[in-house]
């Protein structure tokens, strides 16, 4: 009976080593498994890229103009009507304040 109890215990605990060893090793191996697809399709694309040569014809490209200068505005020289104007508006309010 004590051999039985000291062999339940051993069987136990190399149960428990070997499944701990086998999870690490599952985890070891569904490492390498994960790939980056986007970048692999990327640079699969990258390398079958071959750009396109294309001709510059003279015809295509135009002659810089420079746009012309902007005028000044005109404003009216005589402004003494439009501030009497404004100064008899401004004494009006204040009286009906």
């Amino acid at each position: 009976m004590y051999a039985k109890m000291t062999v339940a215990p051993r069987l136990a605990s190399k149960l428990a080593i070997s499944a701990s060893l086998s999870t690490r090793n599952f985890a070891r191996a569904s490492a390498p498994v994960f790939k980056d697809v986007a970048q692999e399709i990327y640079m699969k694309n990258l390398r079958n890229f071959k750009p396109s040569t294309q001709k510059v014809e003279t015809d295509q490209v135009k002659d810089f103009v420079p746009p012309k200068a902007p005028q000044a505005p005109k404003f009216d020289q005589d402004v003494s009507a439009e501030l009497a104007a404004y100064d008899a508006e401004d004494s009006a309010i204040a009286k009906s304040a």
